[in-house]
């Protein structure tokens, strides 16, 4: 959770809090046949909320953000040179939007959702205090599909989780949450991949597969332990 303190009282004091960890995970594919990775995730709760939403404004003027989101990149990198990318957004943005009423301004805060959010059927929750508002989102638990790997092919992913925020002169502050992805209650299964056998003429059948994905993924498994310990982290 990071809180950011008012901006000052001078109009053009700008201050900016952010808050990032990120894991990452680069692997050659040397298999004979084609297979399909995808990633299990499991999306911490996300919280963002503004200290003192003035309800009206004699002019317009530059707000407080609140910023919590996931984000997933995947690259395949192909032999011949080529690369195919997916990726995956969640999040939320909280601002203040102003509006004409009268001779003055209506100031209102303003949710923004990002991404993907929305196909999860969780709606943010609102805390119903339109001067010191705030939503939460729950935590989410899918498989990302990272692609279909081919031999020699190189799949590349960071998972990134940001909080930040922003205030201007005369603001109050902001606040925003990431719940921890490995924490009290640990997911044991999160960014666990699971390969299955690609579902297309030039795949083997699924007796032969069988076989062979049971040693696979035990390789699999192996070098995500090794990248853990000694890939990239950052917070």
């Amino acid at each position: 959770m990071i809180f950011g303190s008012p901006g000052g009282s001078g109009t053009n004091v700008v201050r900016q809090l952010v808050a990032e960890s990120l894991w990452t995970q680069t692997f050659r594919y040397d298999g004979t046949f084609p297979i399909d990775v995808s990633l299990h995730l499991h999306i911490p709760e996300l919280q963002v909320g503004l200290l003192g939403v003035p309800p009206r404004r004699s002019a317009p003027s530059d707000t407080e953000t609140a910023i919590a989101g996931a984000n997933l990149d995947a690259v395949i990198t192909h032999p011949d040179g080529t690369f195919s990318k997916r990726s995956l957004e969640i999040g939320l943005n909280l601002g203040e939007i102003q509006v004409a009423s009268g001779t003055d301004l209506l100031n209102l805060a303003d949710l923004e959702v990002l991404g993907q959010t929305g196909s999860f059927g969780k709606a943010p929750k609102f805390n119903g205090d339109d001067f010191n508002p705030s939503y939460t989102l729950d935590s989410i638990s899918t498989d990302f599909n990272l692609g279909r790997l081919q031999t020699g092919d190189i799949l590349s992913y960071v998972y990134t989780l940001t909080a930040t925020g922003t205030t201007h002169g005369f603001e109050r502050g902001y606040f925003t949450f990431l719940g921890d992805p490995f924490g009290v209650d640990v997911i044991s299964d999160n960014l666990i991949a699971t390969i299955t056998p690609a579902t297309s003429a030039d795949a083997p059948e699924a007796s032969m597969c069988l076989l062979m994905l049971s040693g696979l993924a035990g390789v699999f498994a192996w070098r995500q332990r090794t990248q853990r310990v000694h890939g990239s982290s950052r917070q």
